[in-house]
């Protein structure tokens, strides 16, 4: 029988390319001049980060099932699309300003290399799903040093861009949900983690997505 868990993601992946495109020919029908190229630009550097990361959801496919997750991935990827597509389809109200665009595409910029940094000193320990790895071990160098979950900041970073670049009020409450189901992961995912003597060590003295914050 087919892996439709690990399938999904990538099936998921090309429908979401699919109506990031269809829905940015149409919002950029109507823009021209520096806020047109910012645009497109903009979009095809969101387009290459999700390339960049459909390497590890090919990877999952034949990846034996898990239910550690308990549904929070596709409400966290739900909410992701949401706030992607909702910026898309809404009035752009940041497009008056200049200055918030250049804002929006560099907060972006950052916040990928961020979680792809993240994402690669991780390397197998990483997955889509939650899942405890044979001979899982805690990464504390790099950004791991300065915070628990820094692949979720980047995550969290990015779509902040995303919303500033494209700001609506609709998108901007539709990202205030994707805040809250990536706090709900990443406390689901922690259950699992504070079962390892090490992680407990680890997470006494760090905090989960923002320094001497939370």
């Amino acid at each position: 029988m087919s892996n439709i868990q690990g399938k999904l993601p990538v099936i998921l992946s090309v429908s979401f390319v699919a109506v990031i495109i269809i829905l940015s020919v149409i919002k950029f029908s109507n823009w021209d001049g520096p806020p047109l190229l910012l645009g497109v630009l903009f979009i095809v550097l969101y387009l290459l980060w999700l390339f960049a990361e459909s390497r590890i959801a090919v990877g999952e496919i034949d990846m034996e099932k898990t239910r550690l997750d308990k549904g929070t991935l596709e409400a966290y990827a739900a909410a992701r699309a949401a706030t992607v597509i909702t910026a898309l389809a809404s009035p752009s109200l940041s497009i008056a300003n200049h200055l918030w665009l250049y804002i929006g595409i560099t907060v972006f910029a950052g916040a990928v290399l961020l979680r792809l940094e993240a994402i690669r000193i991780l390397g197998k320990f990483y997955s889509h799903r939650i899942r405890l790895q044979d001979e899982h071990k805690i990464i504390d160098h790099g950004p791991y040093h300065y915070i628990r979950h820094p692949a979720y900041t980047g995550m969290i970073l990015a779509h902040t861009g995303f919303v500033i670049f494209f700001f609506s009020v609709p998108a901007l409450i539709a990202l205030m949900v994707l805040y809250m189901f990536v706090i709900v992961r990443i406390l689901v995912e922690e259950s699992m983690l504070l079962k390892l003597d090490a992680y407990k060590v680890y997470s006494k003295n760090k905090k989960r997505l923002i320094p001497c914050i939370w």
